[in-house]
């Protein structure tokens, strides 16, 4: 059986010459991207499992990466962030959105199997974080929002992340984007 079902491949344009994989694309098929997602759908590039590596693509292949509310479905997450390494440029980003983890977007699908807040991706792509991965030293975190939700937003910016901690439903989701190091 093969792990990987690549659909009719449609012309993959690039901007400048950079190429940009949506990892989790659902039914948002963006035009220019390799779009990719576990269902198989006609508009769908690639069709597969995200926990089977390694990735039907080779090494150093994207200049950026999205993973849209995906990584909290995954069983080993810290795998699949090294999976990406793996098929990124030096230089290229990985942009990662996840649900903030007391928000209801987090708890209330049963498919989740992991939690994230700040310290979270702090600790992932932090080399003195004390995790052992493949992947210390080869993160640079360029940006951590924390997206508040349409009550949170009453809430002021400097007040939002302390009180969110006691608080559900303040921040809904974790923007965190990192610049590949090879």
């Amino acid at each position: 059986m093969n792990l990987f079902r690549k659909n009719k491949r449609r012309k993959i344009s690039t901007e400048f010459g950079k190429k940009y994989l949506q990892l989790g694309c659902g039914k948002d098929i963006r035009a220019g991207w390799v779009n990719c997602d576990i269902q198989s759908s006609p508009n769908i590039d690639f069709s597969f499992d995200f926990e089977k590596f390694p990735y039907p693509f080779e090494d150093n292949q994207f200049d950026y990466i999205f993973i849209d509310n995906v990584l909290e479905h995954m069983l080993y997450p810290l795998l699949v962030i090294d999976e990406l390494y793996r098929i990124s440029n030096d230089k290229s980003v990985i942009h990662i959105v996840v649900p903030y983890f007391n928000c209801a977007g987090a708890y209330n699908d049963v498919t989740h199997h992991h939690y994230f807040n700040r310290r979270t991706f702090e600790n992932i792509f932090n080399p003195n974080s004390g995790y052992k991965l493949e992947n210390d030293n080869k993160f640079k975190i360029i940006s951590l929002k924390l997206e508040p939700t349409l009550a949170g937003k009453f809430v002021p910016s400097f007040m939002r992340e302390l009180l969110s901690m006691f608080i559900g439903g303040i921040i809904g989701s974790i923007e965190c984007k990192v610049k590949v190091i090879k």
